[in-house]
């Protein structure tokens, strides 16, 4: 299955490398998040139910999301994109992808973020702008949710085991 798939067999391979990090529960959880979305976004049948005709459309809100993460992005816009109301396209968001479409968002987001913070030296308020959030606390709160650290603190921690962005 994972041998027609470069980019999902790296992030598994990458995720075999970090059990003795010491950020391996945080390396861990981004690596599985990453090769669970790789499946979805590619459509792998697999992980799709058998009688689940909507991963194509869950699909396309994945596609939309991810050259559009630093713009505004409603729930409607999503649902929209995915040609569902707005509670089923939750509802199935969550049951394929395993995170609420909300979260997915800030996830990429903070992904994004991370990847700015470690190969730039653009400001944390600019970055926190320019990855779609509207407030720098807002930012701050979301990112040490996420990665359990705040993005200052991240930004000066050595690069070993910390998630890269791919």
């Amino acid at each position: 299955l994972i041998r027609n798939h470069p980019e999902l067999t790296a992030c598994l391979s990458q995720l075999t490398k970090e059990t003795n990090s010491a950020f391996f529960e945080l390396t861990s959880k981004h690596l599985l998040y990453k090769a669970w979305e790789l499946l979805v976004s590619q459509g792998v049948p697999c992980f799709a139910k058998a009688n689940d005709t909507r991963l194509k459309e869950i699909k396309t809100a994945i596609d939309y999301i991810k050259p559009n993460y630093s713009q505004k992005i409603t729930l409607d816009q999503l649902a929209e994109s995915a040609n569902m109301s707005k509670v089923y396209f939750c509802r199935k968001f969550t049951e394929i992808v395993g995170v609420s479409p909300i979260h997915f968002l800030m996830q990429t987001r903070i992904e994004n973020s991370c990847h700015m913070l470690k190969n730039t030296n653009i400001g944390i308020g600019k970055i926190a702008m320019e990855c779609g959030f509207s407030s720098f606390s807002y930012y701050s709160e979301v990112f040490k949710k996420i990665m359990g650290c705040t993005p200052q603190s991240y930004r000066h921690k050595p690069a070993s085991g910390i998630p890269s962005h791919n």
